[in-house]
């Protein structure tokens, strides 16, 4: 698996018609390795590593989603 993620830190003001708008953009990244062993057991070998979240920083940048998933 290889993952690079970014949080985004919002706020809304209060107020009638207030949006949500970002303060900074933490960015961080994963990379590992599972394997699954002959009972269905799954393991995160000792390869995998995890860079520490970078960030906040001042972006003002809004959140765009590719997919979007709806639950009934």
């Amino acid at each position: 698996m290889s993952l690079s993620a970014r949080d985004f830190i919002r706020f809304q003001p209060d107020g009638a018609n207030s949006i949500w708008v970002t303060l900074g953009i933490i960015h961080w990244y994963t990379v590992g390795t599972a394997e699954q062993d002959l009972l269905g057991n799954w393991s995160i070998t000792s390869d995998a590593t995890t860079t520490p979240p970078a960030g906040p920083n001042s972006s003002d940048e809004l959140p765009v989603w590719r997919y979007i998933v709806h639950s009934n």
